[in-house]
């Protein structure tokens, strides 16, 4: 049983250590804003996220039920993200989670297409699990599904509705052998944005979801909590080509929003 239930939980989590934060929006408002912020966020192609997820699971098979508390935290270091590019993107990390009285602690790392898994405790195992470059594409927007958007000081709230919530749990699905049937709620979301830099903040998702594992149904009620932070470059002064690139992305996402603005109101 605690062998199914560790590799259930790894099925439901193992997407949320690389998970691409994708907002799909008709709020014009609050999805530029969004938009500008991801962008001043994203542009470098270096930062960290530190990921805080708490989860009450469920898990029954015939008429056994087994009911348990998931917290899990993780730290991910990001670079070589260019979102035209996708393919030379590179991830680091590490993660621990804890249920029923025992604790899971592993490191991650991403490059070239697969995503390798150090299991440290409790036992000693290593998982490569291959992973499209364009699952990153953080920028992929759309600006017709988003619900409820409102936009309050330096917080954006929506709705991200199940169809597109499941669209990115099918990708987390083909990651562990044996997941069946796995299905998300509609996710309630808040974006903070740095009232300073412009940037995001932090992004805090409440939502459930379900699956089917090898005879077991189980299901889980998440809050998730992204921060995210600039990568310390040890106090260096930015270079005239990272002020450059920085331009470069500025300019084109102008362009973009110009373009967008035309389609809309010319």
């Amino acid at each position: 049983m605690e062998k199914k239930m560790r590799n259930i939980l790894i099925a439901l989590i193992i997407g949320f250590q690389v998970f691409p934060i994708t907002v799909y929006g008709k709020g014009k408002d609050a999805f530029l804003a969004y938009q500008e912020a991801m962008q001043k966020t994203v542009v470098s192609g270096n930062w960290k996220e530190e990921l805080d997820m708490d989860a009450d699971m469920t898990i029954i098979q015939g008429k056994a039920k087994t009911k348990t508390k998931v917290t899990l935290d993780a730290v991910t270091e990001v670079s070589g993200y260019d979102e035209n590019d996708s393919s030379a993107v590179q991830m680091t990390g590490s993660a621990s989670m804890a249920v029923l009285g025992q604790k899971y602690i592993w490191n991650m790392t991403y490059r070239d297409g697969t995503a390798h898994y150090e299991y440290k405790e409790p036992v000693s195992k290593t998982v490569d699990v291959e992973m499209n470059p364009n699952y990153f594409q953080f920028s992929s927007l759309t600006q017709n599904m988003m619900k409820k958007s409102k936009i309050s000081g330096n917080e954006i709230t929506f709705t991200i509705p199940a169809e597109k919530a499941n669209e990115i749990g099918v990708a987390a699905a083909q990651m562990v052998e044996g997941v069946e049937n796995l299905k998300y709620s509609d996710v309630e979301t808040k974006i903070t944005i740095d009232k300073t830099t412009g940037k995001i903040d932090e992004i805090l998702m409440d939502f459930q979801a379900s699956m089917q594992y090898q005879g077991y149904d189980a299901d889980m009620q998440y809050t998730v909590k992204y921060k995210f932070l600039s990568l310390d470059q040890g106090g260096a002064e930015e270079t005239e080509q990272q002020k450059n690139e920085e331009e470069k992305h500025t300019r084109r996402w102008i362009s973009g929003l110009f373009r967008l603005y035309q389609s809309e109101y010319l």
